[in-house]
C-alpha cells in the first residue's frame, strides 16, 4: 500500500489524531512557528515543537503502518515528523518513498524526510534515480540531502547513483537555498568517503565560476573538504 491509495479519515484515526494534537500543544513554541511562517515555511499545523520533543513523543507513540500514512498526509509538521521517523523499514520501499516525497509541501519537510526517513529506503538507489528523473518541486533537495544522509550513516550508494546525482548538479543553473544545502552535503559526503572525488572537484570548479553566491558558497566547502582528506 501507498498514500494513492488511502482511506484517509476514519473515527478511530480522528481520535488518535486528536489526542495527538494535544500533546503538540502541550510542547508549543509560537516563536518558532512565527520564524517558520516569516521564512515562507507554512503547513496546515505547525506547533513549532522542537525536534527533541518530537522524537520523545515518537518514542511514546505506536501507530499501524497505516496511519502513519496518513499522518503523512495531514500536512501537520509534528505528525510528518513522527511518521518520518517511525515508519518500519521494511516498508520503505522504492515507490512507497516516491508516494511520500510527492506529499510534501516545504523545502523543511523535504530535509527532515530526508534525514528521518528517506535514506532508510530499503531500495536507496532505485529511489534516488527515479527521484532525479522526476524533476518535482523538492526532488534535488530530497536527492542530495538522502544521499548525503546515506553516507554519513556508512551505507553503500553505487557510483551511478553518485553520478547522476552529481551531473544533474553540475547542469542546474539555480538552486534554492536547501537545494545548496543539500549539495553541499552530498559533494561533502563524496570527498570525505573517497568517491567520485574528481566529479565532486570538477563540480565545485563549475560552480565557482558561477556569479551566484549559493554556487560560490557550495564550491568553498567542498574546496575545504578536499583539503582535509
Amino acid at each position: 500500500m501507498t498514500l494513492n491509495n488511502l482511506s484517509l479519515y476514519n473515527d478511530d484515526f480522528e481520535n488518535k489524531l486528536k489526542e495527538l494534537r494535544k500533546r503538540f500543544r502541550s510542547r508549543m513554541n509560537g516563536k518558532t512557528t512565527e520564524q517558520m511562517e516569516n521564512g515562507q515555511i507554512t503547513y496546515a499545523e505547525n506547533y513549532g515543537a522542537s525536534l527533541q520533543h518530537v522524537k520523545e513523543l515518537a518514542s511514546e507513540i505506536s501507530f499501524s503502518p497505516e496511519e502513519y500514512r496518513k499522518l503523512w498526509l495531514t500536512n501537520i509538521r509534528e505528525a510528518m515528523l513522527i511518521s518520518a521517523i517511525n515508519f518500519p523499514d521494511n516498508l520503505a520501499s522504492a515507490e512507497e518513498m516516491m508516494s511520500w516525497s510527492k506529499a510534501i509541501t516545504t523545502a523543511d519537510m523535504a530535509e527532515q524526510g530526508s534525514f528521518f526517513l528517506f535514506y532508510r529506503c530499503n531500495e536507496i538507489n532505485l529511489f534516488l534515480h527515479n527521484l532525479i528523473s522526476e524533476h518535482s518541486c523538492y526532488a534535488m533537495t530530497i536527492a542530495t540531502f538522502t544521499a548525503g544522509r546515506v553516507l554519513i550513516k556508512g551505507k553503500n550508494l553505487s557510483d551511478d547513483t553518485c553520478r547522476i546525482i552529481v551531473e544533474s548538479l553540475q547542469n542546474a543553473h539555480h538552486l534554492t537555498s536547501s537545494e545548496a544545502r543539500g549539495a553541499s552535503l552530498f559533494l561533502r559526503q563524496l570527498c570525505d568517503k573517497g568517491l567520485l572525488t574528481e566529479m565532486a572537484k570538477k563540480t565545485a570548479d563549475i560552480f565557482s565560476s558561477r556569479p551566484k553566491p549559493l554556487f560560490q558558497q557550495i564550491a568553498f566547502e567542498v574546496y575545504n573538504e578536499l583539503q582535509m582528506n
